[in-house]
């Protein structure tokens, strides 16, 4: 997607928990630096990305926002990007303060079976509350059943 997408001269994010998922993509950066989210983050938080910026210019024109290893991230990252691209796509159509993300199309890679996002003696409920999952429970996401290597190849 991202080549594909870049090909066209579009512009895409792409951000992953860590530095190691980070460096494995090409033109990826971790999450925090990509977006300026605090390394200690609550339910408050949110991006350093203030409308009427540069990074505020490249997120309203972005296609599309890739997260690697999302599972691996506290569901108050999701939020407070969540937050961030609404406000700062708000300028561009009012309505886009009620569609989540801003109407930004995002994908959430990694192995949701894999690895959970680490919570200082955290329980097992605490745990669970944290994990994208959690924040993604009310809202229309999709999953993909078909391989698409395959299918290009055809």
């Amino acid at each position: 997607m991202n080549p594909a997408i870049r090909s066209r001269r579009e512009i895409v994010f792409t951000a992953a928990s860590s530095g190691i998922a980070a460096l494995l993509i090409p033109g990826g950066r971790t999450a925090h630096s990509r977006f300026g989210l605090p390394f200690i983050i609550d339910e408050c938080s949110t991006c350093n990305v203030k409308p009427y910026t540069p990074l505020a210019q490249l997120v309203v024109q972005a296609r599309l926002v890739i997260c690697d290893e999302a599972p691996m991230m506290h569901k108050f990252f999701f939020e407070a990007l969540d937050r961030s691209f609404r406000d700062v796509t708000k300028e561009m159509d009012k309505r886009n303060k009620y569609i989540p993300f801003g109407g930004k199309v995002i994908v959430f890679g990694g192995d949701f079976r894999q690895i959970l996002p680490v919570i200082r003696k955290g329980t097992r409920p605490k745990v669970v509350h944290a994990t994208i999952n959690s924040y993604l429970v009310d809202r229309l996401y999709l999953s993909l059943y078909i391989n698409l290597c395959r299918w290009w190849r055809k």
